[in-house]
Parts: structure tokens; sequence; C-alpha cells
């Protein structure tokens, strides 16, 4: 892959302006002052879990398991996620690449779990109620359990684009 491009400032507007050549190109360029972009997002298979693409942040504490939906705490820990306690299902999310945030946290983007999500692709994936960390089809619904909408199945594979809403409901 190579890149090539330049930098300009001109007035209130930045614009950026890259080109990439070879697989998989990415071509940024710019319009009357605004930035127009691709980003590429491969699926991962399962001979890759936990291989993740997307907006991965690198702060914060905590141990947390490889492939597991964390929740940021309010002194910064990350922990398992679990719909059935509001108090780990409506803040930040996010999914451990590693045994701490230093292997990153992805945010949003693509990424294959390593447990079951069911086979029915572009349908929507909760927290679960039942097994912290996890994702799952089945929209959670005992009293004081969290609904809220964490991205979608991809494929077959447990392929999954993450993308927390930022909005939820509690079950009364």
């Amino acid at each position: 892959l190579t890149v090539t491009g330049n930098i300009s400032a001109s007035g209130d507007h930045t614009a950026l302006n890259l080109i990439a050549t070879g697989s998989n190109n990415l071509l940024n360029t710019s319009q009357s002052g605004h930035i127009i972009g691709n980003r590429f997002f491969e699926k991962s298979t399962t001979a890759n879990y936990f291989l993740a693409q997307g907006d991965i942040i690198y702060t914060g504490g905590g141990s947390t398991t490889k492939g597991n939906i964390v929740y940021m705490a309010t002194n910064g820990n990350w922990a398992n996620a679990q719909a059935n306690a509001a108090s780990t299902s409506t803040s930040l999310l996010g999914i451990a690449l590693g045994t701490s945030s230093g292997d990153g946290i992805l945010l949003r983007g693509t990424v294959t779990l390593d447990h079951d999500v069911g086979n029915n692709q572009g349908v929507q994936l909760f927290l679960s109620d039942t097994a912290a960390g996890n994702a799952t089809a089945t929209r959670p619904a005992s009293s004081g359990d969290v609904v809220r909408i964490i991205g979608y199945n991809l494929g077959d594979n447990d392929e999954i684009w993450f993308n927390p809403d930022n909005t939820f409901v509690e079950v009364a």
C-alpha cells in the first residue's frame, strides 16, 4: 500500500487529500472545503476470532477477557457488560481485544465473536441478560433488563457490526 497526499488550509476549512494505491484502496479527497472519505471494513471469519476493524481506543484500566463486551465503569475500569444490570449496560460499551485496555477496546466496527448470535443476517443484537460479556439476537424481556441495540449480525459465523446505540429502555 502506497499513500501520497497533502494537507492545505484556507479560511475556516482544512482539506486532506490522500490517495492510496494497492489492495484495499482508500481514497480521501476534498471538495468545497469538506473532507470526503471512505473506510473499508472486511468481515473477519471464525479463523480470525476477535479480528476487529474500526474505532479502537487504548484507555482505561481493569482486567478484561478477549472478545467480551465490556462497559467503562465510573472509575475508568472496563468490566463485563450484561443486560440485567443497568449499571453495566447503559454506559460506554466496547469489545475487549485482549486482557487489558492496552490491547484495545473496539468502540465501533466489525468483529467476529466466539459465541453464537444466530444465522439471521441483518438482525439486531442486544446485550445478553444471562451471560455477561455476550451478545444475543434475543431482546431482553425480564423486569429490570436493559434493552439496547448494540449492533447487527453480518454472517453465519458470528461476524457482527458493533455499534452500540446511545439510547436504551429498561423493562418495567
